[in-house]
């Protein structure tokens, strides 16, 4: 299952490139084909994104495969954040942890606290590092043209009609919940609204600054839920700027100059590139008054925040921006720290790709299966009931043959149709409209010459010792 596609997508495909190349099928789903797809294929494994909201919807499948699990936010926001992800109001994640037959963590600090939260067993839990890294195993020359800047407008800009539901829906969490791991307990909705709009503010005033002293061209990247055409207005107030919200990742922070962020995530993938990040977080006033406080503070305390610049006005902001387009501004404030939080993090550096580990581990998790014929899936005894609706679905996706490609019809003329249809074409991946996949092949098939390379060399070394 590719959960999103500009996400996650490059570094999953990387995953079934490599599986099948080893000789397996594999079926892609995405968040509207996976039910289908689980039923109608009955796969001996299936590799999903550790997201609550999906054991509803498991339990009511008959078919029990193997379920191995990936955290695509990987816990980056250190071990308060990333423990409350599994418990939050409403929210079935550490039940689906329970139900997995293996996991991959992004690095020893993640297996540690899965172990400590007591999810499943500690030997069921695999560090592999990222896919979403292995691009950056493969060092190609970058062709820098301008700057970048990550925006992360999310809970404004994706779905503008449900604001006022969302603020609805919040108002019955008690203090003992959390809206998002990314704030702290004390934090509500308008809290989180004040923050993007305070981000986005002196993001913009950094722009105007900047592009006062250069002409150099500036790329806005939306974040992956983003609708990205509430930015448009922007190209006819600042000359030279554009919207790429369907450029590569790797692309995008490999060709800029330098990257504009608040706390995204991203501006790591950056810095594994050479790209230094200029970080608005600083310039914000009373921004500690809401989102900081404690250890719980997961946006405001980030641990990979060192490795960003945190200029404290805009001008100072301006400075290192014009340092960076001149190749004269380091890649980050502190190396040291930058690659002990890498290490721990993400396991990185790395000589194998991600993508090939969690690919044996897949293929071996299936081959027990086969050869045991075990179901190793635990079912509850309180099984939800199933609607007529539901177990019609779940007959014709097991007994009719091209059932699972009506909803890939229906989801195509939405592509084609719907008022929507820019946002989910970025959103969810199908293969007809993700722009990538020669981008993915040609990747892979590097990595795979690369890794064939090393195994010849070490071949060689063992035969002349």
């Amino acid at each position: 299952m590719i959960d999103q596609a500009t996400r996650d997508a490059f570094g999953q495909l990387l995953v079934v490139h490599y599986l099948r190349a080893r000789g397996a099928r594999v079926i892609i789903a995405n968040q509207a084909t996976w039910i289908g797809s689980w039923e109608r294929y009955r796969p001996d494994v299936v590799y999903i994104s550790w997201i609550g909201g999906m054991m509803k919807d498991i339990l009511k499948l008959r078919h029990k495969p193997e379920i191995a699990l990936m955290d695509q936010e990987g816990g980056r926001l250190g071990e308060v954040a990333f423990k409350r992800s599994f418990f939050r109001a409403n929210d079935d994640k550490a039940d689906l942890g329970r139900h997995g037959s293996l996991a991959f963590a992004w690095g020893h600090v993640h297996k540690k606290w899965i172990g400590e939260l007591g999810l499943l067993p500690i030997e069921k839990v695999l560090v592999t590092g990222s896919p979403r890294l292995d691009p950056y195993i493969d060092a190609e020359p970058a062709r820098r043209r301008y700057i970048g800047v990550t925006l992360r407008g999310d809970a404004v800009t994706s779905v503008p009609l449900n604001f006022v539901r969302n603020i609805f829906e919040y108002a019955s969490l008690g203090p003992e919940d959390w809206f998002s791991v990314g704030y702290p307990q004390k934090a509500q909705q308008e809290d989180r609204i004040w923050h993007i709009a305070a981000g986005m503010r002196y993001i913009f005033k950094m722009l105007i600054h900047v592009r006062r002293h250069t002409d150099t061209p500036i790329v806005l990247r939306p974040g992956p839920w983003e609708r990205h055409d509430m930015y448009e207005f922007i190209t006819e107030k600042i000359k030279g700027i554009s919207i790429e919200p369907t450029m590569s990742q790797l692309d995008y922070v490999r060709n800029a100059h330098v990257v504009i962020d608040e706390c995204s995530s991203l501006g790591l993938e950056a810095i594994l590139v050479g790209t230094p990040v200029v970080s608005a977080q600083d310039l914000i006033p009373r921004l500690e008054e809401h989102i900081g406080g404690g250890k719980d503070a997961g946006l405001f305390n980030a641990p990979y925040k060192k490795s960003y610049w945190l200029p404290k006005s805009v001008e100072e902001a301006g400075e290192l921006i014009i340092r960076a387009i001149g190749s004269k501004l380091p890649t980050v404030p502190d190396p040291g720290s930058t690659a002990e939080y890498l290490a721990n993090f993400h396991s990185w550096p790395r000589s194998r790709p991600s993508s090939f580990q969690i690919g044996d581990a897949l293929l071996e998790l299936a081959a027990t299966r086969v050869h045991a014929h075990k179901r190793h899936f635990v079912t509850t005894p309180q099984t939800p009931p199933v609607s007529s609706f539901e177990r019609l679905k779940s007959i014709l996706y097991r007994h009719a043959p091209g059932s699972v490609y009506l909803v890939k019809l229906q989801m195509s003329l939405r592509f084609l149709f719907s008022p929507d249809r820019k946002h989910l074409r970025k959103y969810h991946y199908m293969a007809m409209v993700y722009p990538h996949g020669k981008k993915v092949r040609d990747l892979f098939n590097r990595l795979k010459t690369r890794g064939e390379r090393g195994l010849t060399s070490r071949a060689a070394a063992h035969r002349d010792a």
